[in-house]
Formats: C-alpha cells, structure tokens, sequence
C-alpha cells in the first residue's frame, strides 16, 4: 500500500521495489493498492492542459460505469438534495475560475466534493461562486485527498466554510486547523481486501 504523494518519486521507487523483492521471492499474488496517483497532475499535454494519464484513467472509470456526474447524482440522492454544477475554466494550475453556476442555489447550504485539494484555489474559487449565486454562508467541503500545499489553509479559511474533510490517503500534517477533519479509510481498504483475497465480491460492498 504506498500513495505517490510527494515526494512522488521516491514513493514510486519504493513501490517498484518492494513489489520486484516480492515477486522475486515467488510470492503468489502480489496486490498494490496506490491509493493516490500524483503523476495524473504531472504528465501534461500541450495545449489542453489536463493529465494524458489521469484522463485515461478517468475514461476507463467511465466506461465501466464511474463517472463525477454520476457520483455526484448518488450523494445527492442519498442526502435528499439537488446537484449542482459548477462549470470551470483554469488558466493555470493555481488560477482556476468558475464560470457559472447550473442550478438554483439560493438560501441553500451547500456542500462542495472534490478528488483532492491541492492549492485550494479550486475549492475557494467555488465557494466565492456560490456565496454569489446567493448560497448561504454554512459551507461544508469534502475531498478525497488532501495534498494541502503551502496557502491552501488560507485560502479555505472562509468565515462561509464550517468543516473541511479529507481522507488520510496522503500523510496530513496540518495539526492545529480547527475545521479539518480526517477520515480514515483503513476499515474500507481492509474490507475490500478481505474481500479481494477471498475471491469475493467487491462492487456489492459500495
């Protein structure tokens, strides 16, 4: 289990070789579990600005049925609220800006999902786009990974936004940000790993 957070390539050196001392050991399966890709920010194409990686994996997740509409569209269902999207134009990695907002967002409270926080500059992009669309100020955000570069504190300590969650698939060394809050995935992991191993069914666990 080894996350290519920064620092990326070492991360990834270590991965590669704890999995060949495995295999040359004659280990029976070997299962590597990167719970966050950091080259999917790297590998630029020029002109169109988005990771050559991260977009095929997205494709394939597509494919199969994982798309962010859809996911958005199921945490919607599940909290009995509206989707609503925001669309985003990004001049550079750290300048992103929200266009429009699709959907009434008026007196409502809302709730920001992301895959990561990097910058922050997306989330605080989004949250001054939604206190303009008329949202109220009781903000809630929640990302997959907090990678939480230098200023991303700043940027998400709005007096809008109440608590921040993340998952602790990157090491989070913010100590003493009262609004953040960290989720474990260790219990989901070890049961879709049990799961895995016995030749179980992973889907029905989601």
């Amino acid at each position: 289990m080894q996350p290519t957070s920064p620092p990326v390539n070492d991360h990834l050196i270590e991965l590669l070789a704890l999995v060949d001392a495995c295999r040359r050991a004659a280990a029976a399966r070997i299962t590597a579990i990167v719970l966050y890709f950091g080259y999917a920010r790297a590998d630029k194409r020029h002109g169109r600005r988005e990771p050559i990686t991260g977009r095929v994996v997205a494709d394939l997740l597509e494919a199969v049925g994982i798309g962010r509409m859809r996911m958005a569209t199921h945490y919607a269902q599940c909290l009995g609220a509206p989707v609503i999207v925001l669309h985003k134009r990004r001049e550079s990695g750290a300048k992103p800006e929200v266009t429009h907002v699709v959907e009434e967002v008026s007196s409502r409270a809302c709730l920001i999902v992301d895959d990561m926080i990097s910058t922050g500059g997306t989330v605080a992009e989004s949250i001054r786009a939604l206190l303009r669309a008329g949202a109220r100020p009781e903000i809630l955000v929640a990302a997959t990974h907090g990678l939480l570069l230098l200023g991303a504190r700043d940027k998400l300590e709005h007096p809008a936004v109440r608590e921040v969650y993340i998952t602790d698939t990157v090491c989070v060394t913010e100590q003493d940000w009262p609004q953040l809050r960290v989720v474990s995935i260790a219990p989901l992991i070890a049961g879709t790993l049990q799961r895995f191993l016995a030749d179980g069914s992973i889907g029905d666990r989601y």
